[in-house]
């Protein structure tokens, strides 16, 4: 009796403890949570006003979403435009912006791409963008930041004034992750 009485209490112990079994890509996200990400010095902004350094342009704000794209990469383009039609939907805070990091040389060549690709598969003829950019020529900012998975990175992640990862994902992307989007953004804002 004693023995089935441990049995039974052993299985249930088990039970429990794998329905709260984390994924392997929800640990990476758990681990990469508050890590820095490293911004290259060298890397310059454009933004429709001038051209800006990092350091400049990240004191402006209080949360950034770093969106990194490959220039040459089909799939980059549709994301590409996706960042640029959900954000505008979205509520969003004031001291908070979005940064595209794009690998390759020149940013004319990237929005040519995404040009290209909005034309043969929308119609549609051009592409605004809204948010800033910084071009990596020579792969800086994956080198910079190699502790982070690339699949996280590719996702896209949220930074707070410390360049600290706070968010992995588009806000969008869930009802979920647009609370907890909001939840970030709204932190410190009655202190």
């Amino acid at each position: 009796m004693k023995s089935n009485i441990l049995t039974f209490f052993t299985i249930v112990a088990i039970g429990h403890l794998s329905c709260k079994r984390l994924s392997e890509n929800q640990l990476e996200i758990r681990r990469v949570i508050g890590e820095k990400v490293e911004l290259g010095i060298s890397m310059e902004i454009s933004n429709k006003e001038r051209a800006i350094t990092i350091g400049e342009y990240i004191n402006q704000y209080r949360f950034i979403s770093i969106v990194y794209l490959q220039n040459g990469c089909a799939p980059c383009y549709p994301k590409f435009m996706e960042w640029q039609e959900k954000i505008e939907l979205m509520e969003l805070p004031p001291d908070y912006t979005v940064l595209f990091v794009i690998q390759g040389e020149r940013y004319s060549q990237f929005i040519e791409e995404v040009n290209n690709y909005a034309r043969e598969n929308l119609g549609v003829d051009t592409v605004e963008n809204n948010f800033p950019v910084a071009m990596d020529p020579d792969f800086d900012f994956l080198s910079s930041n190699h502790t982070i998975p690339r699949w996280i990175i590719d996702r896209s992640v949220l930074i707070d004034s410390q360049n600290r990862i706070r968010m992995v994902g588009a806000p969008w992307a869930t009802p979920e992750m647009t609370e907890l989007f909001q939840r970030i953004c709204s932190e410190g804002k009655n202190d």
